[in-house]
């Protein structure tokens, strides 16, 4: 069976609204990408309103260089 996901970029005040509205409008899941907000509170508001649907987050963790080392080593 083929899942469909939907991407969630909602702003926090029309997080719950955008989840609800995705679920109702047939999608299996949603996504987040890493951008300018926090990015697993959104996540969480979907998964309160819409239980059923899976959620991905889309983000990079950056971890600092190792101390003592270059940026040619």
């Amino acid at each position: 069976m083929m899942k469909i996901d939907g991407p969630f970029y909602a702003q926090l005040p029309q997080a719950a609204e955008e989840a609800e509205r995705l679920a109702a409008a047939g999608y299996d899941g949603v996504y987040t990408l890493e951008g300018s907000w926090e990015s697993f509170l959104h996540p969480a508001i979907a998964t309160e309103l819409a239980p059923g649907m899976d959620i991905a987050t889309g983000m990079t963790i950056e971890f600092p260089q190792l101390a003592g080392r270059g940026s040619e080593g």
